[in-house]
């Protein structure tokens, strides 16, 4: 088991890549360090595991706003679920925001 501390050191380019991540460490991991520049989540879950635990739902406005340096994000997998899981409207203000 992984063990996070209250911060990480600020990074440029973080990569998170692999099967079976808890969605809740994965969301503590973004919570941590909003300096990051180039995020690439890629991680998916094997179903037929007993201890699936589903990615929290993100609220794609807050992360953007919680994460101002963000500069390229890349994802796949289950952090897909987590992002269109919660409310459209948010990923619509999203959109919007980057377009004026």
């Amino acid at each position: 088991m992984v063990e996070l501390r209250d911060n990480l050191i600020s990074l440029k380019s973080l990569f998170v890549k692999g099967y079976q991540w808890r969605g809740d460490l994965i969301s503590k991991i973004l919570q941590l360090d909003t300096q990051v520049k180039y995020l690439c989540v890629d991680v998916f879950r094997i179903e037929h595991l007993q201890e699936v635990v589903p990615f929290p739902e993100i609220e794609f406005v807050d992360f953007f706003k919680s994460h101002p340096k963000l500069k390229s994000l890349n994802i796949s997998g289950g952090m897909i679920d987590a992002l269109c899981n919660n409310h459209m409207t948010s990923i619509k203000n999203v959109v919007t925001s980057f377009k004026s």
